[in-house]
């Protein structure tokens, strides 16, 4: 053996060696031997630099280690083989160290409970709270992309739960028989929200460029807004709703008479009357209000006259740029304006009288997945004055229900509220994979576990979404392992904001690793193709980020307006990546794009 080759070999039996050393007995509870022992070796190789290492295999054409998350001591076992004999190669049994093949099989048998059959990827759709009601739903699932649909907690009723259940379940005995749809349920976990805004009514605009249609109604059991036509927000109607005897004025209208606040008159012909409607011709454009006055001439210099009434109420704007002063109070009804003060709003905050105490003036605060950043400036019993540190240059609407996080806080409560353990009692009899949002330590799953002890079926998932969950993995990934049916969501919403968005792509891709090392599932979630769900045009680094789903096994799709073109956008990205990569392994397929290349050579 050469020199250089001897070196190598040593530096491998040494590694091996802590590697084996480093090796903890593996609970008599775990499922999955070779998975727990295979994290532990990764960790030990991730605690040494190999880079140079690294190199040295690589010049010799042997494995970098690079792509053996998953086989690690097998892997440099048989490397050992090759540069020289190892006489002590006959006790690897006993280290339950899995071959590549051995590895994949495990793999395999641990992603099953995620995916329908033949598919290398599962595809998981959030459901709205209409979708037991939308037709068109029901029609997305009946084709077998989606595997597992997810009903989040944090929003809606049981009532709703259920019937968004009873729904799946009707397309699965109908037209999902041979590969019925999963369905995932979210605890809520404690999420830390933005409380009600106050409500006021506000004015609009009629016979702008995007709306050709005035509809007049008569005000019992109608009101009066604007009604989008179309899934593109492109096209837009107004209904007035007006008192019933001026309505039966208009029957023999030809014209009507809108004046706005600054008394401009507006003339608008009548289309079409019937009991339910009348329609007006747009004109130009003008702003109804509670005072609004709108006129039909009964007979000659007679008029009836009257206003809008029933206007949907809608949340105030509380638009915040850098630099202004906002309280968030946990007393506080609803959020609102403040007038005559330097502060230009207070906030509800939907949080927990006894998590104050982990926070302190300097902490960072984000609201809405990092959409405004906050420092705290001043604190008091129940309020928190915060400074803007970051908003749109034209601001940013603060809005009811959006998450609050705290990453400079570590917030020491358990995953698993009161409110979960009720809610979970409502979805047990119909869920087949539950999330653990929040999960922070082993014991979080634990607590699951617990709740599911007559219930073993039920596949447990683990969110990891704040800085404590980040750095309990591994024990979190050994909780999981004694638990058949497990996996661990990638929820990047949250996490981004608490490791740092600059971050997000180093702290993904060690989840990744450390997951694949432990054999263990991962779930690819929030904001995937979040501009095509939402706006029908996805961003190239959308695309790219989908990419990445081929690491993983299953995709999470949020809801949006655009779902069935965005279901199909994800299926074509996941199986142009699939002869190309299989997890993180890249592959040797065959492509075509320039297989001119050669002749065009010869043509020169």
């Amino acid at each position: 053996m050469q020199k250089e080759t001897l070196e190598i070999y040593e530096k491998l039996i040494d590694l091996r060696k802590k590697i084996v050393q480093r090796r903890l007995a593996v609970p008599n509870s775990c499922f999955y031997p070779m998975s727990y022992l295979n994290m532990q070796d990764f960790l030990t190789l991730k605690k040494e630099d190999l880079r140079t290492l690294q190199l040295e295999l690589m010049t010799e054409g042997l494995s970098s280690l690079s792509r053996s998350h998953k086989h690690l001591l097998y892997t440099i076992e048989r490397e050992l083989e090759l540069l020289g004999s190892m006489p002590d190669r006959c006790d690897t049994p006993k280290h339950l160290s899995p071959s590549p093949e051995e590895a994949y099989l495990i793999t395999e048998e641990r992603a099953k409970f995620l995916k329908c059959q033949n598919r290398d990827n599962a595809v998981m759709l959030t459901l709205p709270s209409n979708a037991a009601e939308d037709i068109s739903f029901s029609q997305i699932l009946e084709q077998e992309t989606i595997s597992i649909v997810r009903i989040n907690t944090a929003h809606d009723s049981p009532k709703v739960w259920k019937s968004m259940a009873d729904m799946v379940k009707r397309v699965n005995q109908e037209k999902r028989t041979s590969c019925p749809i999963k369905i995932y349920v979210d605890m809520a976990g404690p999420k830390i929200r933005t409380g009600a805004i106050k409500k006021v009514i506000e004015p609009f605009r009629i016979c702008t460029k995007d709306m050709h249609k005035v509809i007049i109604v008569p005000a019992l059991g109608n009101s009066s807004h604007i009604v989008y036509e179309d899934e593109r927000y492109t096209s837009r109607k107004a209904v007035i709703a007006v008192d019933e005897t001026f309505y039966a004025d208009l029957q023999n209208a030809d014209i009507v008479e809108i004046n706005d606040h600054d008394r401009k008159a507006r003339f608008l012909s009548v289309d079409s009357w019937s009991e339910e409607a009348c329609i007006l011709k747009c004109a130009k454009k003008v702003e109804i209000s509670a005072q609004t006055a709108i006129k039909v001439q009964k007979e000659k210099r007679k008029y009836s006259e009257t206003f809008p009434v029933n206007f949907q109420k809608i949340p105030e704007e509380i638009r915040v740029f850098e630099g202004d002063t906002i309280v968030l109070s946990t007393k506080a009804a609803f959020g609102h304006l403040l007038d005559g003060t330097s502060y230009k709003a207070i906030i509800a905050l939907q949080m927990d009288k006894q998590l104050f105490s982990y926070l302190n003036e300097q902490d960072r605060v984000y609201i809405d997945d990092g959409k405004i950043k906050l420092s705290i400036i001043e604190k008091t019993d129940d309020t928190l004055l915060c400074r803007v540190e970051r908003a749109k240059a034209n601001g940013t609407v603060i809005k009811e229900e959006k998450g609050i996080n705290f990453p400079d806080s570590f917030l020491d409560i358990p995953a698993i509220t009161d409110e979960d353990r009720e809610n979970f009692r409502s979805v047990v009899g119909f869920c087949d994979i539950v999330g653990v949002s929040f999960t922070q330590t082993d014991k979080d799953i634990e607590m699951m576990k617990e709740m599911l002890k007559e219930n073993e079926d039920i596949g447990i998932v683990a969110k990891i979404e704040t800085n404590k969950g980040l750095q309990n993995l591994p024990h979190i990934l050994a909780s999981l392992a004694a638990w058949e049916k497990s996996a661990v969501m990638l929820a990047r919403g949250d996490l981004a904001i608490e490791v740092g968005f600059e971050n997000l792509a180093y702290v993904q891709g060690n989840i990744l690793d450390l997951c694949e090392a432990a054999h263990t599932p991962v779930i690819y979630a929030t904001q995937i193709l979040e501009s095509l769900m939402k706006k029908n045009l996805p961003s190239r680094a959308e695309i790219i980020d989908a990419s990445i789903a081929q690491r993983t096994d299953c995709v999470m799709l949020n809801k949006g307006t655009f779902t069935k073109r965005t279901i199909e956008t994800l299926e074509k990205i996941i199986l142009s990546m699939q002869p190309f990569f299989y997890k993180h392994q890249p592959l040797l397929s065959k492509i075509h794009e320039w297989d001119g290349f050669r002749d065009s050579l010869k043509e020169r």
